[in-house]
């Protein structure tokens, strides 16, 4: 702060002091506020107190529960027993046994899903690219239209060679049912 801002402050509060001092305020306003202030003190000092009691109230009443249920407790210790059950198993396998028939089992389930899922016979064909997917002409002059969808779901599950074009001679295999099962490229040419 500069000392002219400093001189102009310390005027600023002397003016403020004299014209206070002009102008003062009804004693009616004075012993009003006085009277409201000392209302506010006691209703104060009321609740303050009432809270100390109420604190003192509850932790009394607290302890006092504490002690009496305390004697009426009796200990309750819980026994356990240790009960074992003891069987003749009439089926003798030994572990070595039954991991073998679980090993078993499993495996001939994977043949018979190698069996769904292997090709039953194939066909050679010429791919053509149109605008509702492929289309393989065979020898025989047959031609199998085949979906946008039917062309992800297999190059989702990996069964259409990628590097496939418009005019490649294809291999198709197909499942018992007819279902196409994968399409690759074929390595010979088309002979009709």
């Amino acid at each position: 702060m500069t000392k002219q801002n400093q001189h102009s402050d310390d005027a600023l509060e002397q003016h403020f002091a004299k014209r206070k001092r002009q102008h003062t305020a009804p004693a009616a306003i004075k012993r009003h506020v006085l009277a409201k202030q000392q209302d506010n003190q006691s209703i104060r000092y009321i609740f303050r107190r009432i809270g100390y009691v109420a604190v003192a109230a509850s932790t009394l009443l607290l302890m006092s529960l504490l002690l009496i249920q305390r004697p009426d407790q009796v200990s309750t210790e819980i026994n356990y027993q240790v009960v074992q059950l003891h069987t003749l198993d009439n089926d003798t396998k030994s572990l070595s046994d039954s991991i073998n028939s679980r090993y078993a089992k499993h495996y001939n389930d994977y043949l018979a899903q190698q069996k769904t899922y292997a090709a039953h016979h194939k066909t050679k064909a010429v791919l053509q690219l149109v605008d509702e997917g492929w289309q393989l002409k065979n020898c025989e002059n047959e031609v199998l239209q085949l979906s946008n969808e039917l062309i992800s779901a297999l190059s989702n599950i990996q069964q259409i060679d990628s590097q496939i074009i418009s005019g490649d001679e294809v291999e198709i295999a197909f499942d018992q049912t007819g279902i196409i099962l994968g399409i690759t490229r074929s390595g010979n040419h088309l002979r009709c």
